[in-house]
């Protein structure tokens, strides 16, 4: 009997120990965790690298190397990897105590494809590129535009559109800087989906709707190197309402030169000749006192017959020295007449301009229409500088059934710039003493 106890207690130790064995088993495996290991490839059987492979439901994850092979430690061998790739769909895979799992992910059509309403229509999200600024033509419509510059200036930031004193009112446009030394860097232009080759003078703000600008070099991937200086896009004007609707825009203003920059007046431009010979011939001015001087003005000590001695001049004294300070023969009876010429007042004058735009638009029976025609009428701050612009155009969709829509966008614009303007350098640079016309010609 005793001995009966005593083997007993034997087999309990043992069995205590086994369990302890198995149960420090246990706590080990579920201390280290199942390893799982793989290759993760494309529908065609290339390697995907920087796939990310993720223990479901916890932040435990790693990427794929450059061959599309990953090795993961999970928690337990009944884990959910989720995989996933940009432009691929996701794949959810039960490891179910495997320790490969290999596997291919199929390109993601719902991703790539993905419609993007954006001003200028509807793209694929592959075909839109990163930089995009947009500007809704409503929200300026209250504003007196000149030209589609003048929509854009100071309401797209990283637009830089210079300013103009053309009465057409068409200014520079910079999105990307200056990336060429002798090159255009003109952005391109495209309206409605179409490359625009014409002047952006040829469309009439009114008839803006939306206005986008691609900005970065991505740009080219869309409309190739021609966007490389960045892109406009107009999308113009559709019927809205069921209803016929009829607009009408008119303007008037004025245009003044800002500048004020005006050139001598006749006694200044006189003496200012007077200060040129003196000190380009110093010599000369040393050794002859008051020889460059009006003679009406002599220095103290000099007579006029000395003055006229210095280069043996005779005459009127007015002449010999209208001569001396390089006067020219048309300038010297311009002088001794009394007709002078202020060429700032000559040149410059107050610009009158005036634009008249009606349209009408609606949708009937299937049928989208917008029609615009209107005249723009403009001097300019220069004296002979004018614009004249008449502009139209017709949009038409029409919806022939459920997958086909027909259309027609036409534009006819007509401008007169044959006016010669006056030269505006002239004012700093023609002598008041000067004659407006070549009378020898006429």
């Amino acid at each position: 009997m005793k001995n009966q106890v005593s083997l007993d207690r034997r087999l309990t130790k043992v069995l205590t120990f086994f369990l302890f064995m198995v149960a420090c088993s246990f706590a080990l495996n579920a201390q280290s965790g199942f390893t799982v290991t793989g290759t993760i490839t494309d529908e065609f059987g290339g390697p995907l690298p920087g796939a990310s492979v993720v223990e479901m439901g916890t932040t435990n994850g790693v990427s794929t190397d450059f061959d599309g092979v990953y090795s993961i430690n999970v928690s337990n061998q009944n884990v959910t990897l989720l995989i996933s790739y940009i432009g691929y769909s996701q794949m959810e895979i039960p490891i179910a105590g495997q320790n490969v799992v290999n596997t291919s992910l199929e390109p993601s059509a719902s991703t790539l494809d993905e419609v993007v309403v954006v001003g200028y229509g509807a793209v694929k999200k592959r075909d839109l590129t990163g930089a995009v600024g947009q500007l809704d033509a409503t929200k300026v419509a209250n504003q007196s535009t000149n030209s589609v510059t003048d929509v854009l200036r100071a309401n797209l930031a990283g637009v830089a559109v210079g300013n103009s004193t053309s009465p057409s009112g068409v200014s520079q446009i910079q999105i990307r800087g200056n990336n060429s030394i002798s090159a255009n860097s003109s952005p391109l232009i495209v309206v409605d989906g179409f490359i625009f080759n014409g002047n952006l003078a040829d469309i009439a703000p009114q008839d803006i709707d939306k206005l986008d600008v691609l900005k970065d070099a991505s740009s080219a991937a869309v409309y190739g190197a021609r966007g490389a200086n960045g892109v406009i896009l107009i999308t113009t004007k559709r019927g809205t309402s069921d209803k016929p609707t009829i607009t009408i825009n008119t303007s008037i203003g004025a245009a003044q030169d800002a500048s004020g920059q005006r050139g001598y007046s006749a006694d200044q431009y006189d003496d200012w000749r007077v200060d040129v010979f003196k000190s380009s011939r110093g010599n000369v001015a040393a050794q002859n006192p008051g020889i460059f001087d009006n003679p009406s003005n002599l220095p103290a000590g000099v007579s006029l017959d000395d003055w006229l001695a210095y280069d043996g001049g005779q005459g009127d004294p007015t002449r010999v020295w209208l001569s001396r300070i390089g006067f020219q023969d048309v300038e010297v009876q311009n002088y001794l007449d009394g007709n002078s010429i202020d060429w700032y007042d000559r040149i410059n004058q107050t610009g009158f301009r005036n634009e008249f735009n009606t349209s009408i638009s609606g949708r009937s029976g299937g049928l989208n229409y917008y029609w615009s025609i209107g005249r723009q009428d403009n001097e300019g701050i220069t004296v002979g500088e004018e614009f004249e612009a008449i502009r139209s155009r017709l949009n038409l969709d029409a919806n022939i059934n459920d997958w086909l829509t027909v259309g027609a966008n036409l534009q006819f614009s007509k401008q007169d710039r044959g006016s010669i303007p006056a030269q505006r350098g002239q004012i700093i640079t023609s002598s008041p003493w000067g004659s407006e016309y070549n009378t020898s010609q006429i």
